[in-house]
């Protein structure tokens, strides 16, 4: 019987120099269609499948998905990274573990660019796309990561930092008073997402090119999405303060929020992505940053309902949350995510 094994595209170019490469093997007959390249083979021999894993060596020596194909044809593994990424998430045995490694802006910013060259160059298999920079590096830092640059964000929250690359924090609060309510003025998730502009037409496009290449996708909500927008926006004392005084306000102040994140979430999963991401920070050192009754009461109910748009569409759900989240992660859970991304030691993980 005929076993059929697609990959997923690389480029054009690639595709074309790979079909020559393919038609020359004894017992395969490939061809190559829009959506990446198909390779027939009469059995699943792993000589005929090493032999167009070494002619995608040759060919893509340095390109970040060699390694990706390699992982997915060597020793019969026929898996694309879209598809061993869902068995990841949903502990259905993936081939391999997916792993992402980011040097980010703060990093380069405190450390000298030699010493990190050649920490990547020592680890090509973790940065396969690499190739050193032949003129210094020139840094961008985020709107709210840069040193002596206060910055206002579409919420009226004032930033500000004392380290290039190293997210600040707020300072002013646009709603400090509640009397200033009635006067404020919320962004519209038409024209922004929260940190600045969005052009929703251009996003659209890139997700479509990733769905193309055959790659997982993922749309974000921006960090800190509804208690740390809560806290932004009043203060962190005075937001605990409302929740214990059960001020009658702070629930238009949710409302407003939660139909800002509910509009983006269902703009993003209107682009066919893969997994729906909600990144907030919760924790402390050690505990919530908030008692897990004032958590269901006020914030959990409101992650349900911008996380149902993506469930109905059958998305996965990813929540992120640094700090010690150990009182909240089964209510986090159930209000209906797949994957929680926690930092480990403060969390109890060795």
């Amino acid at each position: 019987e005929e076993h059929r094994f697609k990959a997923v595209p690389v480029d054009v170019a690639a595709q074309g120099r790979a079909a020559g490469v393919v038609a020359d093997l004894s017992q395969a007959d490939q061809a190559v269609d829009a959506q990446g390249i198909e390779i027939h083979h009469p059995a699943a021999g792993l000589v005929e499948v090493r032999q167009v894993v070494d002619a995608h060596r040759r060919l893509l020596s340095g390109s970040g998905r060699t390694l990706d194909f390699v992982k997915r044809i060597e020793g019969g593994i026929f898996v694309t990274p879209k598809e061993n990424m869902r068995r990841a998430i949903t502990f259905e045995h993936p081939e391999w573990i997916p792993m992402s490694f980011v040097i980010n802006p703060s990093c380069w910013n405190h450390y000298e660019h030699e010493v990190l060259f050649e920490l990547i160059e020592s680890h090509p298999r973790l940065f396969p796309d690499w190739v050193r920079p032949e003129e210094p590096m020139e840094l961008a830092y985020g709107p709210n990561a840069r040193k002596d640059h206060p910055f206002t964000d579409d919420f009226g929250c004032v930033w500000k930092t004392t380290e290039d690359g190293i997210v600040g924090t707020v300072v002013e609060h646009p709603l400090a008073n509640w009397e200033d309510f009635d006067s404020y003025t919320p962004p519209d998730p038409e024209k922004c997402m929260g940190v600045g502009p969005v052009d929703w037409g251009i996003l659209a496009e890139g997700f479509a090119e990733e769905r193309a290449a055959g790659e997982f996708n993922s749309g974000y909500l921006r960090h800190g999405h509804t208690f740390l927008q809560l806290c932004d926006i009043r203060g962190y004392e005075e937001l605990l303060f409302d929740m214990e005084d059960e001020e009658p306000m702070l629930w238009k102040l949710i409302e407003m929020v939660e139909h800002f994140n509910r509009v983006i979430v269902e703009k993003l999963v209107g682009m066919d992505i893969d997994m729906m991401c909600y990144p907030e920070d919760l924790g402390m050192q050690v505990g919530p940053m908030l008692s897990r009754e004032n958590f269901r009461k006020y914030i959990q109910p409101s992650y349900r309902r911008i996380i149902q748009p993506a469930r109905d569409k059958g998305k996965l759900i990813h929540m992120h949350s640094d700090g010690d989240i150990r009182l909240l992660v089964d209510d986090i859970i159930d209000s209906g995510v797949d994957v929680i991304n926690l930092q480990d030691l403060v969390n109890g993980i060795d």
